[in-house]
């Protein structure tokens, strides 16, 4: 008697830790759709930053307001972000005139940057993080990394990694309703 006592108690508990498992992890995932390759996050104001085009005027992210933003981090050693560079290239002649494309290169300069752009034929607008306010705003450790900000100036989703052209593209669609 007291063995099955035993077993219906240990039964009754490993059912309890299961639902238990269970009802935890639906109550905390809802904020979180995980049903494409990244996970939405609740809308924050985006951090504002400084940055510099190629002849050294400052640009800032607020300057944006107003228009959805697609900010990438970049550098031309970074392997990944020059295989995701021409999918940034198509989406920014697709729609450019409906989103602004902040593409920001970490740590090459405006020289060597500007002239590996020049290159290759991009011609998305490319700024220089020179004092590293960009990548500290954001606590960039790897790149490539994109960011979506909405014409409200909210962070609206933060994708690392690198991305495919399809992927950006149903980013855009999805958080700035580009069509």
């Amino acid at each position: 008697m007291n063995k099955k006592i035993g077993y219906a108690v240990a039964v009754l508990v490993f059912v309890l830790l299961i639902g238990g498992g269970a009802w935890l992890y639906n109550t905390l995932k809802e904020p979180y759709d995980t049903a494409d390759t990244g996970d939405k996050i609740e809308a924050l104001t985006a951090y504002d930053f400084t940055v510099y085009d190629a002849d050294g005027r400052a640009v800032t992210l607020s300057s944006f307001a107003g228009k959805p933003v697609v900010v990438n981090f970049w550098a031309t050693w970074c392997g990944y972000c020059v295989e995701e560079m021409d999918g940034f290239e198509e989406m920014y002649r697709r729609y450019g005139d409906e989103v602004q494309f902040l593409m920001i290169n970490t740590d090459d300069g405006a020289r060597r940057g500007e002239a590996f752009l020049e290159a290759k034929g991009y011609t998305f607008p490319s700024f220089y993080d020179n004092d590293a306010e960009a990548v500290r705003a954001y606590a960039v450790r790897s790149i490539p990394r994109t960011l979506f900000i909405d014409a409200e100036g909210r962070l609206v989703h933060d994708r690392p990694g690198m991305m495919a052209a399809s992927q950006l593209e149903m980013y855009m669609q999805s958080y700035f309703g580009v069509s």
